[in-house]
């Protein structure tokens, strides 16, 4: 009973290291490189002056400061103004010492207002000037330039 089952342990420990054996000598499979894909280019999208829908509104004011802050304000029914949340930031260029702001109007908000520009230092900080009132443009492919002076 003992050779037989030392036999049969070392033909298992054989076919174990014939098994190993063969694993590490199989050679491994390389994955094969995507076939070549085309190059996507994007559809040019032909843009004619004049034909844009929207307009704009633009402030300019004496300054060489690019970093005043400007705000758009919206004037409620009683008076107030508010903040249009979303027509705020420093001034987009300086050209010959007069500082330009241009916000996008879209066809759906045409002539709304009474709107104002608003000048601050900084960021929630001292108001320097506030323009006249204004509507923003009537239709599209026309804008509304409002000029401030600062105090």
């Amino acid at each position: 009973m003992t050779l037989r089952k030392n036999f049969f342990s070392l033909l298992g420990l054989a076919c174990a290291a014939l098994l190993i054996g063969l694993g590490m000598s199989t050679p491994t499979a390389t994955a094969a490189p995507p076939p070549p894909r085309p190059t996507l280019t994007p559809t040019p999208i032909l843009i004619v002056p004049g034909q844009s829908v929207g307009s704009y509104i633009e402030l300019r004011v004496p300054t060489d400061n690019l970093k005043l802050w400007t705000v758009v304000q919206w004037q409620d029914p009683q008076g107030r103004w508010h903040d249009v949340e979303t027509w705020r930031g420093v001034l987009d260029e300086i050209n010959q010492h007069k500082g330009d702001k241009l916000w996008w109007v879209y066809p759906r908000d045409y002539g709304k207002g009474p709107f104002r520009w608003v000048i601050y230092d900084q960021p929630n900080g001292q108001m320097l000037a506030a323009s006249r009132s204004f509507n923003l443009p009537g239709a599209s492919n026309q804008h509304v330039i409002v000029e401030v002076t600062l105090k």
